[in-house]
C-alpha cells in the first residue's frame, strides 16, 4: 500500500500501489519496458506501441535489441550483462548517441534510462526510451547558427567599422576588432558589459525613442556620440538591426558604427567658411550678381540694389536677365564661353556702360566659379564697382589738362610771333 494526499480534503489516503504502478506505467509519456536478465520483453506500455510502431502483444518475448539498430544490438547483450552485476539506476549510453529502431526500419534519436526492479526476487529492469527528436532537431538547428555566428563573426573581424553586438539587455556580446581599434577597449574589458553606460551615449533624442523606433520598425540609424577609453569623444553614425530568432523574437541588436568625426569637423569648418564668404558677399562695398551660363540671375548682394537704385533681388524671377549693350555682351559672351569650357580663372576689367538699362558706368570682372552658391547653375559671378565720380573726375582732368595745353599753345605761338618780329625790327642805334 502506499500513501497519498487525498484530492480535495488534503489528508492522507491509502492506495494500492500496485494500481498506481499500472496508472504511472500506462499512462507515462515515455515508451516504459520491463526486461529480464536475459534481454526479453516481458511489458511494454502504449507509448512504447506508438514510438516503435510495434504492437504490444508482437513485442512480449522478444529480445530488446529488436528495438536497437544493428549496429547497437549486436554489442547490446554484453553492456547487458554488465549492468546485471552491479544493477543501478544509470543513463544508458551517457555521452553517447543512441538510436531507437521503428518497425518499419527507420531509426530515431532516444535517451534511455536504466532502473533495476525486483518483482517476486526476480531481477528485473525498467527502461524507459525517450523520442529525443525535436530535442535533436533544435540542436542541429542552433548548431547551425551558431557555425554561421563564427562564420559571419570572422568576416566581421574584416571589416573596419565598429560592430557590436547586444543582447535585449544592452549587454555586449560581441565586439568586433574595428571596434577595438577605435575604442580602445579589448573584447574581453568590454563583454557583459552595458554598451550605453560603457560608452556613455549620447543620442539625438531619447533613449527610449530609439530603442521604440528600434522594437517598431526593426531598424534604426543616426548620429550618436560616444566615449572611448582615453576620455575621447567621437560622433558615429550608427546602423542598428533587431535580430529576430526562429519564432521571430527579438533575440539581439546588432550594431554597426562608422566614425564621422573628421567629416562633421569638416562640415563645420565649411559651415562657416561659408557663412563669412556669404558675409563678405552681402557686406561688399561693390555690386556682386551671380548668374547661370545662360545670364539667369542666381543671387545678388544687397550693394546691387544701392547701386542700380531698384529693388532687384525681390524683383527677378527665372526669366530675369542683365542687359548689356550690344558690344559689350559680345564681348562677355566670347570671354564666358571660353572660360566655361576650359573652367580657367578669367579675370578681366573694363570700362564700359555695362549695364546698358541702369544708364551708369561700371566695370566687371567675370571668374568661373563653383560656389558656395547652391544654385546649380550659379556659375558666373560679376563684381561692379561705381565709377561715375572717377569718370567725371577723369573727364575733368582731362578737360583742365586740355585747357592748360591750349593756353600752352597759344602762350608758345605768341612767344614765337615775338621773337619773330624782334629779329625783323631796325636797331635802335642805326645798325
Amino acid at each position: 500500500m502506499a500513501i497519498v494526499s487525498g484530492e480535495h480534503s488534503g489528508k492522507p489516503m491509502l492506495v494500492d500501489s500496485n494500481v498506481l504502478f499500472e496508472k504511472l506505467f500506462e499512462f507515462s509519456p515515455d515508451a516504459v519496458l520491463v526486461v529480464d536478465r536475459e534481454g526479453a520483453v516481458l511489458r511494454a506500455n502504449q507509448q512504447a506501441e506508438t514510438m516503435f510502431g510495434h504492437p504490444r502483444a508482437e513485442l512480449i518475448g522478444q529480445p530488446v535489441e529488436r528495438l536497437l539498430p544493428e549496429r547497437f544490438g549486436s554489442g547490446h547483450p554484453r553492456h547487458r550483462d554488465a549492468y546485471a552485476t552491479q544493477p543501478h539506476t544509470w543513463p544508458m549510453g551517457a555521452g553517447l548517441e543512441l538510436y531507437g529502431l521503428r518497425k518499419d526500419g527507420t531509426e530515431f534519436p532516444v535517451d534511455i534510462m536504466l532502473s533495476p526492479l525486483q518483482v517476486k526476487e526476480q531481477p528485473l529492469v525498467l527502461a524507459v526510451v525517450r523520442d529525443i527528436t525535436r530535442r535533436k532537431i533544435a540542436e542541429q538547428e542552433r548548431d547551425l547558427q551558431a557555425k554561421l555566428a563564427r562564420e559571419q563573426a570572422a568576416l566581421l573581424e574584416l571589416a573596419h567599422d565598429s560592430i557590436i553586438v547586444r543582447d535585449l539587455d544592452n549587454r555586449i556580446t560581441f565586439w568586433s576588432r574595428g571596434a577595438e581599434e577605435k575604442y580602445g577597449w579589448k573584447r574581453a574589458e568590454v563583454l557583459g558589459k552595458l554598451a550605453h553606460t560603457l560608452l556613455e551615449t549620447q543620442f539625438p533624442q531619447s533613449a527610449e525613442s530609439v530603442d521604440e523606433a528600434l522594437r517598431r520598425n526593426h531598424y534604426w540609424e543616426g548620429e550618436v556620440i560616444h566615449k572611448t577609453k582615453t576620455g575621447g569623444r567621437i560622433v558615429v553614425a550608427s546602423r542598428r538591426v533587431l535580430q529576430m530568432d526562429a519564432d521571430g523574437k527579438p533575440a539581439a541588436i546588432f550594431e554597426i558604427n562608422n566614425d564621422v568625426t573628421d567629416r562633421k569637423k569638416t562640415e563645420e569648418a565649411l559651415q562657416r567658411s561659408e557663412q563669412r564668404l556669404r558675409s563678405l558677399f552681402e557686406f561688399s562695398p561693390d555690386a556682386i550678381v551671380v548668374t547661370d551660363r545662360d545670364g539667369r540671375i542666381a543671387d545678388a548682394n544687397a550693394q546691387l540694389e544701392k547701386f542700380f537704385g531698384s529693388n532687384v533681388r525681390n524683383s527677378w524671377d527665372n526669366s530675369s536677365k542683365f542687359s548689356f549693350q550690344s558690344d559689350f555682351a559680345q564681348r562677355i559672351r566670347n570671354i564666358g564661353r571660353t572660360t566655361w569650357l576650359s573652367g580657367a580663372f578669367a579675370p578681366w576689367a573694363r570700362d564700359s556702360n555695362c549695364m546698358a538699362d541702369a544708364r551708369m558706368a561700371a566695370n566687371s570682372r567675370w571668374t568661373s566659379c563653383s560656389g558656395p552658391w547652391k544654385e546649380p547653375k550659379a556659375r558666373w559671378c560679376s563684381v561692379s564697382s561705381a565709377i561715375s565720380r572717377r569718370k567725371r573726375r577723369t573727364k575733368k582732368l582731362s578737360g583742365s589738362a586740355s585747357n592748360r595745353s591750349s593756353i600752352w599753345k597759344k602762350n608758345s605761338r605768341s612767344a614765337i610771333s615775338s621773337m619773330k618780329l624782334s629779329e625783323t625790327a631796325p636797331l635802335s642805334n642805326g645798325f
